[in-house]
């Protein structure tokens, strides 16, 4: 597995994590959005996936502070979390 020969290769970690999360394997999505934001503490998808998998393991308030720092970093940037962050998606949890 190529994460496994170059662990700070940056983009299979995020691609993995999008992929955990995909699956509803939120806790190994969230371990591997940290991997890849040691790689690269400025990574907007990163950001995004971490956000999205803490924010539907149930950790609303983490999750979207993940929003805060990408709106800080690119407020121009269209995640998922921004989704999730909406007033609408607030009043359930997303599937």
């Amino acid at each position: 597995m190529l994460i496994e020969l170059k662990p700070d290769f940056l983009e299979p970690l995020v691609n993995l994590a999008c992929a955990y999360i995909e699956l509803s394997r939120y806790d190994e999505a969230i371990s591997v959005s940290r991997r890849a934001l040691e790689v690269e503490p400025d990574c907007l998808e990163a950001h995004d996936c971490l956000g999205v998998a803490l924010f539907k393991n149930g950790d609303r308030e983490t999750g979207l502070n993940q929003l805060a720092i990408m709106e800080k970093l690119n407020p121009a940037f269209e995640g998922d979390l921004k989704k999730l962050g909406s007033p609408a998606a607030n009043h359930e949890t997303p599937d």
